[in-house]
């Protein structure tokens, strides 16, 4: 919460610093800024963010063990099989287009 903070408060007099303005539009940015801030750390929910935080790792901890049983039940001989299939699937189309591309090569 206090890096975020603290973020915050130097981008805000960063950007105003870096920006050139006369003395009173810097001075109006900078209360701008800070009024700002004020407002998100007033509205800043604690247990909300909590929350969401919690609920974010439950959902987390939902994928990983879906990933888990993926893994466990993946079967390994038969992927393999699968993978070697469609590289031959693939292989033979690619020899068809070759022989097609030689035809037309020929007709030239």
């Amino acid at each position: 919460m206090k890096k975020f903070l603290a973020g915050v408060v130097i981008g805000a007099v960063a950007t105003a610093i870096l920006t050139p303005k006369t003395g009173r539009e810097f001075q109006d940015e900078l209360i701008d800024h800070v009024n700002k801030l004020q407002k998100k750390v007033k509205d800043f929910d604690v247990k909300e963010c909590v929350s969401n935080i919690e609920i974010t790792k439950e959902a987390l901890q939902e994928k990983l063990e879906e990933a888990k049983k993926a893994i466990e039940d993946f079967d390994w001989h038969e992927s393999k099989e699968k993978v070697g299939k469609k590289f031959d699937e693939v292989t033979e189309r690619l020899n068809e287009i070759k022989v097609q591309l030689v035809v037309k090569e020929d007709e030239v």
